[in-house]
């Protein structure tokens, strides 16, 4: 079976995903390591530490998710990864 992304003009997205890991950056961003079939993709959430999408990303053990948000091209250090900044999550519902 596959999976099919639509994006828009505005770059949404949703994926039903598996989290990884999630990884705190600087005092208030999560940044959370995540499995798409056989893909990894880097979701970032801004100011989401203390809030109940925060809550979701750390607590992510044997769940998965609905992740929409705009993806985005990092560059850093020479390298190109793509990434979704995260807008909002659900539980994915088989």
């Amino acid at each position: 079976h596959t999976r099919s992304v639509v994006v828009t003009g505005v770059q949404t997205c949703a994926l039903p995903t598996s989290i990884i890991k999630t990884i705190q950056l600087k005092k208030n961003h999560l940044k959370a390591i995540c499995k798409v079939d056989n893909n990894i993709l880097n979701v970032i959430s801004f100011n989401s530490v203390d809030t109940i999408i925060g809550t979701y990303l750390k607590n992510h053990k044997n769940k998965k998710f609905n992740l929409a948000g705009r993806l985005s091209l990092n560059e850093w250090n020479g390298r190109r990864e793509l990434q979704l900044l995260l807008d909002d999550l659900s539980l994915f519902n088989n």
